[in-house]
């Protein structure tokens, strides 16, 4: 079993990023997947990630609680490694959408 502990993970957004978050519903700008890339070398900041992915692809994911600070809201996050395609992590964020 992992054991939890709290740990730091500062990420810039870039303008595409902060577009999908705050477009309004139904703009182009909010279409897409929602995603923050990581590079691979950040796969061991997070916890193993061990469970199945059924909806795609893709072999292995995990859920976190991340802190949003400046929303001041915790949030259960999807990490997913893109291990068959582009090897890299996948930090997904598309419930933070239209908000």
């Amino acid at each position: 079993m992992y054991n939890q502990q709290l740990s730091t993970l500062i990420v810039s957004l870039v303008d595409t990023d902060t577009n999908r978050i705050m477009a309004n519903p139904g703009e182009d700008a909010g279409k897409g997947s929602q995603y923050i890339w990581l590079s691979k070398d950040t796969l061991d900041f997070f916890p193993p990630l061990d469970q199945k992915n059924d909806r795609e692809k893709v072999a292995e994911y995990t859920l976190i609680n991340l802190n949003y600070v400046d929303l001041n809201e915790i949030r259960e996050e999807r990490v997913t490694y893109e291990a068959d395609n582009n090897m890299d992590v996948r930090l997904g964020t598309g419930r933070l959408r239209y908000r």
